[in-house]
């Protein structure tokens, strides 16, 4: 399992970083395009990195993937607020108030918080497409995935003025 986690981890962070190169570079053609393409691209290597890992039978994959595809679907519209909270953050950054930052951290406070129920409302539903040790790992792995992205954010976020 060492060996997986590390290929996992090195897999997401080149994932990341060549997305990271690629966006900017992809979006002076044609954004709309190019840019899902990337979106596509890094969603397939995490299910690869997911089916790799957890090692599922025939019949557990059969009701694990349509879990799988609708947790992602969930959880990318609760990134899709973090990213419209970044940017928010972004726009306020250089003028900054108590009252900005207040507001601030009271919708990232939410989005957390609606992050964790979305979680805590599938792990019955992947408890029962694969057990709960195969949950146990899936979660696992979301919070590994979830780890490194985290810290790509805050590698590049600064700090409040």
């Amino acid at each position: 399992m060492k060996g997986k986690t590390k290929t996992l981890v090195l897999v997401l962070t080149l994932t990341i970083f060549l997305a990271g190169v690629a966006m900017p570079v992809l979006a002076e053609d044609k954004p709309a395009d190019n840019m899902q393409l990337v979106k596509e691209k890094i969603k397939a290597d995490k299910k690869l990195l997911v089916a790799e890992n957890m090692e599922l039978t025939e019949k557990e994959a059969k009701a694990f993937w349509p879990v799988y595809d609708s947790y992602q679907k969930d959880l990318g519209k609760v990134n899709e607020r973090l990213l419209k909270l970044i940017d928010e953050y972004a726009q306020n950054y250089n003028t900054m108030t108590d009252q900005a930052a207040q507001a601030l951290t009271a919708k990232y406070l939410a989005i957390e918080s609606d992050r964790i129920k979305m979680i805590q409302s599938y792990v019955p539903k992947i408890t029962k497409a694969v057990g709960s040790k195969k949950a146990a790992r899936y979660l696992q792995l979301e919070n590994k995935i979830n780890a490194v992205l985290r810290y790509e954010l805050a590698a590049n976020i600064p700090l409040v003025k």
